[in-house]
């Protein structure tokens, strides 16, 4: 089996690393500008229902997807930096390149967007408030609030007045932190996400925590917060939040503690303070979308989705669960939209259309092969806007060999995937960056094809399995052709060398050539021989008297010995009268 990728994704990735004139920029490193008062804008290109949910201080919001950017670029000063900021980085790197196109050359774009960065949202209320440890005092005419140093959004916040035993001193030491669920000291299992430590000391230093509370005038207020890295593998919805009880010694429910998922939080009011809180949650099963299973949805995830499409690669039946994102019990190129939709940050319709479009795939209807090669054009027709697409095409492996396969202007736009299996070419045409091929007709790609040695009269080439997905990564009706192929006679002229087939081989492949004349003619003395990249001879195929004619023959890979060749380059030359070609073939184990 001949198996072949093209790189459309790897170059993707690669040009990540490339010389762009925006620049990358850490959270760290934004916060630092920020700190030093630089001046800079900070344009956050996510949907406003994520930037309501939290968003760097003083950040404005021009949606990326939703065309937002593009229409009001303009408004963006040309004298300041701009810090670009999504949330993961994949968004803001297509909106820093845009920025680049439109003149602005201060532009940084945010690595690892918000899910990189602990949110800077205004702290909740007035009053006194500690990033980490402080003192909370009696006679206290303001709320105090205690910030987790890791977490800015973990707080404690105590209400004026203090402490309503008289017996109490005039102040306390408060500290809160979050604890890996490991470090928590009292017994938890896998279903626990997040720890939280509270200890109160006395000024000399004296815990207070006694039996696990310690008693206020009022009810404090206590925000917990989850990060996305907690949820990695679990269920949101059903959350619960506890407290360690020493007395019984278990975890127990916190009473009426809400759960704001849009925030991230849990928020509890209550009259008293606990030692350890733990946050809790179901695991679910294997994650839509994450191939690899490192817990994220991104481009990792889609160059292993179309390497099982193209059988590059064997799949688990947890791959095989996770592949089939939108549940039709297939994996083709609509559950890569789906991929890529996630990545992008967007939620396509799916589905149905309202009305039946119709794609039409076509071939020419006939094609005479008169000499030794011809290109055939796959063209595309449809009403709507195409966003994806997958198809097979068959031809009679015994009369036709292809070429590779070369997609055209109206392509370029799209990453381009295929390979070569048995009498089939299996291909796919996407978009990492959500464009899309337009409505009308369109040359898709060209594969050239040249007959088999000896080949004559008529084959058929069709178009197979087609999948066409709209604009919205709806399935669209398609419609296919076959193609009638009729091998004409060829005047042999010259001596010709083809290249081998398949290639890359393993273990054996096939060496055509063609020797001039009619079939009349006198014999010519032909050999046909293998050379490893030193220039040494290691094979000879062929080494004979042959009349005029089409010629094939195969190496199995092997040397005069009749030892196995090792994986590399190696060449091959044809020899007679005043006629001497080489090529190239490559050996893959």
């Amino acid at each position: 089996m001949r198996k072949v990728l093209s790189f459309g994704l790897a170059g993707l990735v690669l040009s990540a690393c490339g010389a762009f004139a925006y620049q990358n920029i850490t959270p760290s490193e934004v916060y630092e500008k920020m700190a030093s008062g630089d001046e800079m804008v900070i344009v956050d290109v996510r949907e406003p229902w994520e930037y309501e949910s939290g968003h760097i201080s003083g950040a404005i919001n021009m949606p990326w997807n939703s065309g937002v950017l593009q229409a009001r670029y303009e408004e963006l000063p040309s004298d300041k930096e701009i810090i670009v900021v999504c949330r993961s980085g994949n968004r803001s790197v297509s909106a820093s390149l845009f920025l680049d196109g439109q003149g602005f050359d201060r532009v940084f774009n945010m690595l690892g967007g918000m899910l990189a960065w602990k949110w800077d949202v205004a702290t909740p209320g007035s009053g006194t408030h500690h990033h980490g440890p402080g003192w909370i005092y009696r006679d206290s005419e303001d709320s105090t609030f205690i910030h987790c140093p890791t977490d800015s959004l973990d707080w404690l916040e105590f209400p004026p007045g203090g402490m309503m035993h008289h017996h109490f001193p005039d102040s306390i030491y408060c500290n809160f932190v979050e604890m890996h669920p490991d470090s928590v000291p009292w017994p938890n299992d896998s279903t626990m996400i997040g720890g939280y430590h509270v200890d109160i000391s006395d000024p000399m230093g004296h815990g207070m925590m006694g039996g696990g509370q310690m008693g206020f005038g009022q009810g404090i207020g206590l925000h917990l917060h989850y990060d996305d890295q907690m949820l990695i593998g679990v269920l949101e919805d059903g959350m619960m939040l506890r407290y360690w009880d020493e007395g019984s010694g278990q975890w127990i429910d916190v009473p009426a503690a809400m759960q704001d998922m849009d925030q991230n939080i849990f928020l509890v009011s209550q009259a008293s303070i606990r030692s350890y809180y733990g946050l809790f949650a179901t695991p679910m099963g294997p994650k839509k979308g994450d191939l690899n299973s490192d817990g994220l949805v991104d481009i990792t995830d889609t160059i292993v989705l179309v390497q099982i499409i193209l059988g590059g690669q064997d799949t688990t039946p947890e791959q095989i669960e996770v592949a089939d994102l939108n549940t039709d019990g297939a994996i083709d190129i609509l559950d890569v939209l789906q991929v890529v939709n996630i990545i992008l940050g967007v939620s396509p319709k799916g589905g149905e259309t309202g009305w039946r479009s119709q794609a039409f795939l076509r071939v020419p209807s006939s094609v005479v092969v008169r000499d030794r090669c011809v290109t055939i054009p796959i063209s595309l027709e449809t009403e709507t806007p195409v966003s994806g697409l997958q198809l097979a095409v068959t031809y009679d492996g015994r009369k036709l060999r292809p070429g590779i396969p070369k997609g055209t202007d109206k392509t370029e736009h799209m990453t381009f995937e295929w390979t070569q299996r048995d009498s089939e070419i299996l291909m796919l045409f996407y978009s990492t960056q959500g464009k899309q091929i337009p409505a009308g007709p369109a040359v898709l790609v060209e594969i050239p094809f040249e007959p088999v040695a000896g080949a004559a009269g008529e084959c058929a080439l069709c178009i197979g399995e087609a999948i066409v997905a709209g604009s919205n990564g709806e399935s669209i009706e398609a419609m296919t052709s076959v193609s009638a192929i009729t091998l004409g006679a060829v005047d042999l002229e010259s001596y010709r060398l083809f290249q081998n087939y398949p290639n890359p081989f393993n273990p054996e492949t096939e060496i055509a050539f063609q020797i001039p004349g009619a079939s009349g003619d006198g014999e010519h003395r032909v050999a046909l021989k293998i050379y490893n990249v030193l220039g040494q001879e290691i094979r000879t195929l062929l080494e004979e008297q042959k009349r005029p004619g089409f010629y094939s023959v195969r190496w199995d890979g092997r040397d005069n010995n009749g030892t196995e060749a090792v994986s590399g380059f190696y060449f091959y030359r044809l020899s007679a009268k005043n006629f001497t070609a080489t090529k190239t073939m490559v050996l893959m184990k």
